[in-house]
């Protein structure tokens, strides 16, 4: 439990100052691409999973897996680190001129930055709860196999990362607010499909259109709480905190939803989230007055490669 419990403070540790950085890097950039930094999150699900299955097909001891994968984590990072943009902490931490520095615990008064993070954890939900809940449901649903579960699970992550990497361009054409709102209708109409078609086919439908809908909601509430760079490591600590209470608590209530009815039917309180989260969208609007930093385009493209 002590390990548990370090693993996960340095996992919230880490996916801040990833956060806070590639907000740094979008803004150097100019256009944007936090949905790229998810991207590699999800593929790196995918791949630690399979890893799995491998080192379990291998018969290879679990306390030997993880001891490596320890060991290529505290080498791949740090030297990962050194290609970061420079002096990347002092900039953020120094704020503009006319823009005074604020504790990080003042960012939980902040209407917006709660609001955006009630976004976050809306689609931390509709995320949490594909992951943890899509395999189960169609197996005992339609009563198939757990090959086809997994391969419905498989299908999720699978759109779950293309709409994340495909995210920027569309961005870019059509700002946050309208993607978001988008992205809940998409989810929403998955979750529905899903839960409610008579078919695997229709099952199969549903999780893609759920997967693309789920993609950008966090990664879109994390570039809007580092709007402002001075600020921007207080906001996402805060809509991180929240959002990940998505993650966290999301799972086991559609389980106990599911347990009063069915899952397929607590699964529909997703929808009902993505309905409020595209009534509060508009709080991730950027700030007319948000300042930017300038910096060398060529570091930042360098920095998301």
């Amino acid at each position: 439990m002590a390990g548990l419990f370090l693993l996960g403070a340095a996992t919230g540790f880490w996916d801040v100052a990833m956060t806070v950085h590639a907000a740094s890097v979008e803004r150097q950039l100019g256009r944007p691409v936090m949905p790229r930094f998810f991207a590699a999150f999800s593929l790196g699900t995918v791949v630690g999973g399979a890893v799995g299955v491998l080192m379990i097909a291998l018969q290879i001891p679990v306390s030997v897996h993880v001891a490596a994968a320890a060991a290529v984590i505290a080498g791949a990072i740090p030297a990962a680190a050194r290609h970061f943009l420079p002096e990347h902490g002092a900039r953020l931490s120094a704020a503009p001129p006319t823009v005074k520095p604020r504790p990080g615990l003042d960012a939980w008064r902040e209407p917006r930055t709660v609001a955006v993070g009630l976004v976050a954890l809306a689609f931390a939900v509709a995320e949490g709860a594909g992951s943890n809940w899509v395999s189960v449901s169609v197996i005992d649903r339609h009563h198939v196999t757990a090959t086809i579960g997994t391969l419905a699970y498989a299908s999720f992550l699978a759109a779950l990362t293309a709409g994340r990497w495909l995210g920027p361009a569309v961005l870019e054409r059509f700002g946050r607010v309208t993607i978001l709102r988008t992205a809940a209708a998409f989810t929403a109409a998955g979750v529905v499909v899903f839960a409610l078609g008579p078919s695997t086919g229709m099952a199969f439908a549903g999780t893609l259109l759920w997967g693309m809908g789920a993609a950008l909601g966090f990664p879109i509430s994390m570039s809007a709480g580092a709007d402002e760079p001075a600020r921007a490591v207080g906001r996402v600590s805060v809509i991180t905190s929240i959002g990940y209470c998505g993650f966290v608590g999301g799972p086991p209530l559609i389980g106990f939803l599911g347990n009063q009815t069915t899952v397929g039917h607590a699964l529909l309180g997703i929808a009902i989230l993505m309905t409020l989260s595209a009534v509060i969208a508009g709080t991730t609007r950027r700030s007319p007055d948000k300042r930017t930093q300038s910096g060398s385009d060529t570091q930042a493209r360098t920095a998301v490669m």
